[in-house]
């Protein structure tokens, strides 16, 4: 192959890997993250989903158009609605009740969830995601647990199989005058 042809056609594949393949690097629909953090009034996950997974949480999702930016607003309260239904937490067998919850589209190919219960002073706290049961079969949330200042309290992968995780709980650090 001639020299010029040969650096034509990496130019050519050079621009189309750093232009036009975004939608190669969207968020993978067998995974999603979940950081949990324990701060002194409350515990809050912040998930972080594919739009397309987010979209199985919805009853008639096979009827709807796929989340975009464009109509996620229409999609959001629907999404909301089902944020209690997403994990339940548990402290010494009982359930923790969600406090809040926000669902945003974040970049081009995500949605978050920020969910916040009321934090517990002791005990061991259990995650359970259940939202694993909406998603495709080999789907894995990694959930990350830590504490106000960011110490690591432990981590897991969550699959349908294995959807559970617990800490103990540390001592809530006092408010510093």
């Amino acid at each position: 192959m001639h020299v010029s042809v040969r650096h034509g056609i990496q130019v050519i594949v050079a621009a189309w890997l750093a232009l036009g393949s975004s939608g190669l690097f969207a968020h993978d629909i067998y995974s999603s993250w979940a950081d949990a953090k324990l701060l002194g009034d409350r515990v809050e996950i912040v998930l972080t989903i594919a739009r397309s997974c987010a979209q199985s949480f919805l009853p008639d999702s096979a009827q709807q158009p796929p989340i975009t930016p464009e109509n996620f607003a229409a999609v959001e309260p629907r999404l909301r609605q089902l944020a209690p239904q997403l994990f339940e937490l548990t402290v010494n067998g009982k359930p923790l009740a969600l406090k809040s919850a926000v669902v945003k589209i974040s970049g081009d190919a995500d949605v978050t969830y920020t969910l916040t219960y009321s934090r517990p002073a002791t005990g061991t706290l259990r995650f359970f995601a259940v939202f694993l049961g909406y998603l495709v079969d080999g789907h894995t949330v990694t959930l990350a647990i830590s504490d106000a200042a960011g110490a690591d309290l432990g981590w897991s992968p969550l699959t349908l199989d294995q959807a559970r995780f617990q800490v103990r709980l540390p001592a809530p650090s006092s408010p510093k005058p």
